[in-house]
Formats: structure tokens, sequence, C-alpha cells
């Protein structure tokens, strides 16, 4: 809007300035309209962003035709240079912004995926020294935290796609909860609270799965699927369920409500920049 504010606004400066040049007004009362469009001009440059560079422009005119008498041929570099940077910043808006922005939170929920497949393998799989277990925690808060920043940053881009944006503030907010899970299966890792191995391997079969599903849900759509994620877990373990079980199943339950949200929000996803490539690459 700034972009069409400024572009809009040197125009109508250059047209005025271009009528004015032809009148034939005293120097004196020159100086005075200019003091006075300069105040007026920075007075209210951001409630009317627009009016105002109309005034910058209009006073940049006279005070080349004051000084050097040459302020008409100051008209089109002026107005050529404003196109040309209107342009530029429009492109950047359009291109480069949302490369770095809403597309890499893309892909950062796809490496937060990752790290949440490494941790889960880990704290599944056999049993780790607490140097790993914490080094592998560090790893996926970090992977969040990149995902968080990014939903951030890509709410403060120009234009930037609502729908989409609040889709994913969902899937955040699940990620942040399989975070806390996963930091509380590796206090019960460190305390060699582990399940046994049949049945871990099983558990880790269905978070694979889960996870997998939700990455290629964020590379390209497809039908959805509608197998129960849970679907004959219950007969897994016919004993009590245990803690470390119980955040497996809430995990799983998250991975669910994440794959049903990429779904939403594919539909809603931009069509420009580096969404135009499909896969994501793995760092």
């Amino acid at each position: 809007m700034r972009i069409q504010h400024r572009a809009l606004g040197t125009f109508a400066g250059l047209v005025i300035a271009a009528a004015s040049l032809r009148l034939d007004v005293a120097e004196p009362l020159v100086l005075s309209i200019m003091l006075v469009i300069t105040f007026i001009s920075y007075r209210f440059t951001r409630q009317f962003y627009g009016w105002s560079m109309v005034g910058f422009t209009v006073t940049a005119v006279y005070t080349l035709q004051l000084l050097s008498l040459n302020g008409a041929q100051f008209l089109l570099p002026r107005l050529l240079d404003t196109l040309m940077g209107c342009l530029i910043a429009f492109g950047g808006t359009l291109w480069l912004w949302p490369q770095w922005q809403s597309a890499l939170l893309r892909q950062n929920a796809h490496d937060v995926l990752e790290a949440f497949q490494d941790a889960l393998r880990m704290l599944l799989g056999p049993e780790q020294s607490p140097e790993v277990l914490a080094y592998q925690r560090v790893n996926v808060n970090q992977a969040h935290n990149a995902v968080f920043n990014s939903l951030n940053q890509a709410m403060q881009e120009p234009g930037f796609n609502a729908r989409y944006l609040q889709d994913m503030r969902l899937w955040v907010t699940h990620s942040q909860f399989i975070v806390e899970h996963i930091n509380a299966m590796t206090i019960l890792a460190r305390e060699h609270n582990m399940l046994p191995p049949t049945l871990a391997e099983h558990y880790l079969q269905w978070c694979e799965i889960a996870l997998q599903r939700c990455q290629q849900r964020l590379e390209y759509d497809g039908e959805s699927s509608q197998t129960d994620l849970l679907q004959g877990i219950e007969d897994i373990n016919e004993g009590p369920v245990t803690v470390l079980e119980q955040h497996i199943r809430r995990i799983l339950d998250h991975l669910k409500v994440m794959h049903t949200i990429s779904s939403l929000a594919w539909n809603q996803r931009p069509h420009h920049g580096r969404w135009l490539i499909r896969s994501l690459g793995r760092k």
C-alpha cells in the first residue's frame, strides 16, 4: 500500500510542480509556500503518506528551480526514479520476502518433523546416554523455535495470506505440545523408564508413519487418508498403559491433527516464490 501511495503521490507532485513552474511567482512567496508545505508534509507523513509525498516532490522540484533554474529538467528523472524504485520494491514484496518467510515456514515445519522422528528413534530405541538424549532434546527445541520464529516473521510480510498463517499457527501450537511430550519422555529415559523392545518398536513404527504423512502433506496435495493413526494401538499392549505410552499416544493424537491442518493449509498456500518448488530438500 505504501508503494502505491509513494508512486501516486510523486506523480501528483510532479504534475503540480510542472504546472506551477509556468507561473510567474516571486521567490519570497515561493520560499514561504515551500516552508508551509514542508512543515505540513513532515507533520502528517505517518497518517497521510501519499499526500506528504506530493509535498516533498513539489519542494524538491522548486529547490532545484531556485538553486540552478533547472527544476523542469528534474521532472522526468524524478518520475523514472520513483517508478523504478516502486517496481523494485513491489517485486521484493512479491518474490523476495515470501521466499524467506512463509515459504521458510514450510521448510522449518518439515525440519521439525524430522527432529521429532530422530528424537523418537532414540527414545524408543536402544538405551542412550544422558548426554546424547540432552543433545537431541536441544535439537528438537531449536527446530520448534525456528518454526515459531518463521511464523512470527511471516505474519509481518506485506500482504501475507492470513488464512494460511492461521492454519499454521494452530499447527505450530500442536508442535509445541509434541515438544513438551518429548521433553517429558527424555526425563523418563534418563531414569531408565523404558518400554519393552517389541512394544517400543511397534510404537516407533506408528510414530514414523504419522510423521511421514505430515511431511508428505507439506510437500504436495493428495487424497486424504481416513485411516485412524491410533487404530489397532489398543491391541498392542494388553496390560496397563504406562506414563511413557501415554506420552506416545498423545503425540500420535497431535500428529493426526497436524496432518489434517496441513491438508487445510495446503489449499491456502501462496503461489509464488519458493512455493513454486514442490520438493523440500533435506538439510
